[in-house]
C-alpha cells in the first residue's frame, strides 16, 4: 500500500531553497514515508500528544501527519532542527 503525498504550501516553498544534495535525500525519504510512514526506523511520534510524526534528514526535520481515512501524508513543515523547538 503506498500513502500519497500532500505537501504544505509552506512546506514547497521550503524545499525551493535547499541545495540540491539535501533535496535529494529529502525527496529520498519523503518516497520512502510514501511507502511505510509508521517505520520505526524513519520516523517517531511527535511528543506532546499530537497525531503528527516527525522524521529526520540530518539536520533537518519534517513534520507530518498520517490520514488513514484517504490514505494521504500531509506534510505540515521541514525546517532545520534548531528553528524547529522555537516553533512548536
Amino acid at each position: 500500500m503506498r500513502y500519497t503525498i500532500k505537501l504544505s504550501v509552506k512546506t514547497g516553498n521550503q524545499l525551493g531553497w535547499l541545495n540540491r544534495v539535501p533535496l535529494r535525500l529529502m525527496q529520498e525519504r519523503i518516497e520512502a514515508l510514501a511507502l511505510n510512514p509508521y517505520s520505526a526506523l524513519i520516523s517517531k511520534p511527535l511528543a506532546h500528544g499530537r497525531e503528527q510524526r516527525y522524521s529526520w534528514v540530518g539536520d533537518w526535520r519534517i513534520i507530518y501527519e498520517v490520514r488513514e481515512a484517504d490514505l494521504t501524508i500531509l506534510i505540515a513543515t521541514i525546517q532545520p532542527r534548531t528553528r524547529l523547538s522555537e516553533d512548536i
